[in-house]
């Protein structure tokens, strides 16, 4: 499935090339070897997972034009995980007292959906 086909579905799988980044505030650059992150979405139950998927997590908030996985507001600390709904553009921000302590950026290809964990209780 292309990107633009994540706006239709309600489950998929997202595979993502993160291609550049910075830690502990540093410009960002090229990655010399990409890393590879997963996800597991369902939009209609509002949880995703990432990695292995052991746990799931509330998507953040769900928008026409933007899917944010992830959004910490802190006193001290602000995250934002957020995946652009049409191109597949991944953005993956921290920051800590006001600092950015890491960027990350790269792009989301969607798959057939493979499921969440299973709730036991």
């Amino acid at each position: 499935m292309a990107p633009l086909m994540l706006a239709a579905a309600t489950a998929f799988n997202l595979t993502c090339t993160v291609t550049s980044g910075s830690t502990m505030g540093a410009p960002p650059k090229k990655l010399e070897h990409p890393e590879a992150w997963s996800f597991r979405v369902n939009l209609e139950e509002g949880r995703y997972c990432d990695g292995d998927c052991r746990a799931t997590e509330r998507i953040a908030k769900i928008t026409s034009k933007t899917l944010y996985l992830r959004m910490i507001e802190g006193e001290s600390l602000k995250e934002t995980l957020q995946i652009d709904r049409e191109s597949g553009d991944l953005l993956h921000v921290s920051e800590f007292a006001g600092k950015v302590v890491s960027n990350w950026t790269g792009t989301c290809k969607v798959s057939a959906f493979t499921g969440l964990p299973r709730r036991k209780y």
